[in-house]
């Protein structure tokens, strides 16, 4: 999780009513994969192309209520989520 991460840059994002709606228009895959509540702030981190899996949990850490072990176990789900639907990439 030491890798920069940012999305693919086959990667379609839009927010609609708090979720966030992925889609990589590239794959054969044509299913869209929503992300809610933590999932958005991951997301948004994500975004911004200077955060590595670790900088997302600490930030998460600072900012959001929570167990650390719970914040650190879905940071680590979401980010391999959206690798394993190629989403995303790290650098």
């Amino acid at each position: 999780m030491s890798r920069i991460l940012e999305p693919a840059e086959a990667t379609v994002a839009t927010l609609v009513e708090g979720e966030v709606i992925l889609l990589n228009v590239e794959t054969a895959e044509t299913r869209f994969f929503g992300l809610r509540g933590a999932g958005v702030a991951i997301w948004e981190l994500i975004e911004k192309k200077c955060h590595s899996g670790e900088q997302i949990v600490a930030h998460l850490l600072e900012t959001c209520r929570g167990d650390a072990d719970a914040i650190r176990n879905d940071v680590t789900q979401t980010i391999e989520k959206l690798a394993g639907h190629e989403l995303i990439i790290g650098r």
